[in-house]
């Protein structure tokens, strides 16, 4: 098993772990530097098209927020389902009961309200953690490779 030199405290790690274990820092540039250059530029380019723009997440949000949209995109499907079935619930609710439909509705509308604090977060975490499975990936290719 390869091994990394944590550049905060010098303890050596496992390739395989994300982080130190002494000090806790994040080792991806380290992790990255151990690739051989053609996995290092696959990485690089293939990092490119898992970026997930965070205005465009907002402009779904604010169009089609109580739909999920901007949760289709950043890839959470699940919870995209759950804003449209939401929506359809609170839909259909309105037909039989105006009152309880509403309130359903401004719930919903709540949500998105606090999905504009959290949405950058959420872009970014995604973005993370699509890299790492992608360095994942690449580094057990090399290894298999050698």
């Amino acid at each position: 098993m390869a091994r990394v030199t944590c550049p905060a405290c010098g303890a050596l790690t496992d390739i395989s772990k994300w982080k130190c274990k002494r000090c806790k820092k994040e080792l991806l540039i380290e992790m990255l530097a151990s690739l051989d250059q053609k996995h290092q530029m696959i990485y690089l380019s293939e990092s490119q098209g898992l970026r997930k723009s965070t205005g465009v997440a907002y402009v779904l949000l604010f169009f089609l927020g109580l739909l999920g949209a901007h949760k289709f995109y950043t890839g959470q499907i699940l919870a995209g389902l759950m804003y449209f079935g939401w929506w359809v619930m609170s839909m259909v609710v309105i037909l039989f009961a105006p009152v309880v439909g509403l309130i359903l509705l401004f719930l919903l509308a709540l949500s998105c309200f606090i999905e504009l604090f959290t949405l950058p977060g959420e872009c970014r975490k995604i973005e993370e953690e699509a890299k790492r499975e992608m360095l994942d990936f690449l580094l057990k290719r090399q290894r298999s490779a050698v």
